[in-house]
């Protein structure tokens, strides 16, 4: 499943109406985060869990699990969120 938001291209429905996403905002463009359906919109509520698509491909394959949802997970930075409630598909 494939939905746009207007800063996001989400690319992965985790079942529990969280996805991962694709940043396409001009000064972030590439990196994979984790929309949560309870935070979007807010301010420095989205992890990045990858540099890019390549990336996030690369780490489901080493950890064969949904990666970012672990505990000892540590994102590699905070996106500043520029997407709006409601514009998720969530």
């Amino acid at each position: 499943m494939f939905e746009q938001s207007a800063h996001s291209w989400q690319i992965l429905h985790c079942g529990d109406a969280n996805w991962l996403a694709i940043d396409h905002s001009h000064t972030t463009y590439g990196r994979v985060i984790g929309l949560f359906h309870e935070t979007v919109g807010d301010s420095d509520s989205h992890a990045i869990v990858a540099s890019s698509f390549a990336d996030a491909l690369k780490r489901l394959l080493r950890h064969k699990t949904a990666y970012w949802l672990d505990d000892s997970f540590q994102p590699l930075g905070w996106l500043q969120s520029s997407i709006q409630p409601g514009m998720a598909g969530c």
